[in-house]
């Protein structure tokens, strides 16, 4: 659990595949709130015959900074750079 928070603070979204019962793909990415803190996460889950991740990562995290915006967060989503 911690290497995989880990690899989600690095790259910045999280990508899981799974194969039972129904294959499906999930692409998740953090909101931050005006305190730059996660505030809640976006995702979208698609059956895995149609997923493509390498597009849903970008739109996902997009959508999660547009939303951790209008929410006030800057630093976190790079808006101000980090002291």
């Amino acid at each position: 659990m911690r290497r995989t928070l880990a690899a989600i603070r690095r790259e910045g979204s999280h990508t899981l595949r799974r194969r039972a019962p129904q294959p499906l793909v999930s692409v998740a990415c953090p909101v931050f709130g005006d305190d730059d803190r996660i505030a809640a996460a976006l995702s979208v889950v698609v059956p895995m015959e149609h997923a493509e991740p390498r597009l849903l990562v970008p739109a996902v995290r997009t959508a999660a900074r547009a939303i951790s915006r209008g929410l006030g967060a800057q630093r976190s989503i790079g808006l101000v750079p980090a002291p």
